[in-house]
């Protein structure tokens, strides 16, 4: 044999062992947790970052050692449209951030009202929820279309209804029901 044909084989098992080594750096530390322990104690470090809609160049980052947002708490993330609201239906109970992304056109809110009534039925008063009737949890500012915004809440065992409240967003259909538990 000569060293020409011995040169791809050579190569794919320094490729195999580079593939090996990096795995076992990636992998699970044998403590039941995954990533390499360091500074955080094997918990991940996660990067978020808010980027503007038009793809300009300042952006925020957020890093944070607990695998969650930057307020702690179960993080959920939560994204509006035009006209809708998509998140899971159940959180558990506590500190929770809300991840909230407006991938719809126009700008919205986000509201988190402590309620047994239906995500339909909330009194409104003109083109909007009468938040003064409500017991109103969390809310944002608007978000314009395109950008990302967090709300922070202690959320107790129950029901809530999580809704627009930008005039006429509500009855288009921006509302839906939330339990913690």
């Amino acid at each position: 044999m000569n060293t020409t044909s011995r040169l791809p084989r050579l190569l794919g098992v320094v490729a195999l062992a580079g593939a090996l080594v990096f795995a076992a750096a990636c992998g699970d530390n044998g403590d039941g947790e995954d990533g390499a322990d360091g500074e955080n104690g094997g918990a991940p470090t996660v990067t978020t970052t808010t980027t503007p809609p038009n793809g300009g160049d300042t952006a925020t980052p957020t890093e944070t050692a607990d695998g969650g947002a930057g307020g702690g708490g179960e993080a959920v993330a939560v994204s509006l449209t035009d006209f809708a609201i998509d998140m899971p239906g159940s959180v558990s109970a506590g500190d929770t951030t809300f991840e909230v992304t407006n991938d719809g056109g126009t700008e919205h809110d986000f509201i988190v009202i402590a309620t047994d009534m239906a995500p339909d039925a909330l009194p409104v008063d003109g083109a909007q929820v009468a938040l003064d009737e409500l017991d109103v949890v969390e809310e944002t500012t608007s978000i314009p279309s395109g950008e990302t915004s967090e709300a922070e809440a202690s959320l107790d065992a129950g029901a809530y209804v999580v809704i627009c409240n930008v005039a006429g967003h509500y009855e288009l259909g921006m509302r839906t029901a939330l339990t913690a538990e």
